[in-house]
């Protein structure tokens, strides 16, 4: 784990215990503290000044997930070799164990969401199917079963869940009763977390059919399409003006909202699969090493 300046110095780099795989989730950040599960199974807490870890919670045979934090609590989706799986929530100060459900089964790669308004905490698996539990109080309520692995992240708005299944679809379903409201369908599978642009009511996914879809949040209607040459696997971050999107053809992508048509790209050295960082007037994104070089941390500033 790096912290790193905007100008690219490194200011400390903490380590988590030796895997085969690293690191897949997005830290989340809170109380001056950085969350973040390896695929050593273990959730980990780090000093954000200083890099020094606080505390770390063995919890499973690997996690894939990003953490969500609210309210002193940490929740992360949990692995196991079977395959199966478990969420957790986990005391944000000590690294104790709050509480555990087994439903999530077979490798849940999805990371949470909690819906205030609603009261809901949600999550995605492996197994096809999506999860729900009454919040605060942690009670489980329903599930939704897709046809395909749920394994990007989850979102919320207007009282319904928004996420892609690699049944090739990408759903609205209700927080009330989990029924569907609606189905997209892509042309393979989808593995992003939507973004969301709440004033104009669109969602924007990405699939591995190498296209990016703006989607009448109400309707599931396409409003248009992108293509680039490669999948799409980061979740796309949505601005005032654009989206921005990274893809397997090794570019970050700014598209404008509502037209879709596209504003600039840039290049990189390998498959940019992470969401792209807006912040202070630069694009931050990282792509994947390949065989000839590692992976890097890119920032973009107005020309």
């Amino acid at each position: 784990v790096r912290r790193i300046t905007p100008d690219g110095e490194v200011h400390w780099r903490a380590a988590t215990d030796p895997s085969v795989r690293g690191i897949h989730g997005t830290p989340a950040v809170a109380n001056g503290t950085v969350y973040v599960g390896a695929y050593d199974g273990t959730l980990y807490a780090f000093d954000v000044g200083t890099g020094i870890r606080q505390w770390k919670t063995e919890l499973g045979d690997a996690i894939g997930a990003s953490p969500l934090y609210l309210d002193g609590r940490v929740f992360i989706a949990v692995e196991y070799y079977e395959p199966s799986g478990s969420l957790f929530a986990v005391d944000a100060a000590s690294g104790e164990v709050i509480w555990v459900d087994d439903r999530p089964t077979d490798h849940p790669h999805s990371s949470p969401a909690i819906d205030l308004d609603a009261g809901k905490l949600l999550v995605g698996s492996n197994d096809g199917s999506l999860y729900s539990w009454d919040y605060p109080e942690l009670s489980f309520d329903w599930r939704f079963d897709t046809d395909g692995a749920i394994k990007g992240p989850i979102a919320t708005y207007d009282g319904a869940a928004f996420f892609g299944s690699w049944d090739h679809h990408v759903y609205r379903v209700a927080l009330g009763d989990g029924t569907e409201d609606w189905s997209f369908e892509a042309g393979d599978m989808v593995m992003t977390g939507p973004g969301i642009d709440t004033a104009a009511g669109t969602v924007f996914v990405g699939s591995h059919d190498d296209h990016l879809y703006a989607l009448d949040a109400a309707t599931g209607e396409s409003r248009w399409a992108f293509e680039t040459d490669g999948w799409l696997i980061g979740c796309p971050a949505v601005t005032d003006e654009s989206v921005l999107v990274g893809s397997y053809d090794r570019h970050c992508y700014c598209i404008e909202k509502e037209t879709g048509k596209q504003r600039w790209r840039a290049a990189a050295t390998g498959w940019v699969t992470s969401t792209p960082l807006v912040h202070d007037g630069a694009v931050y994104f990282t792509d994947r090493a390949t065989d000839e070089e590692s992976g890097a941390l890119y920032k973009l500033s107005p020309a």
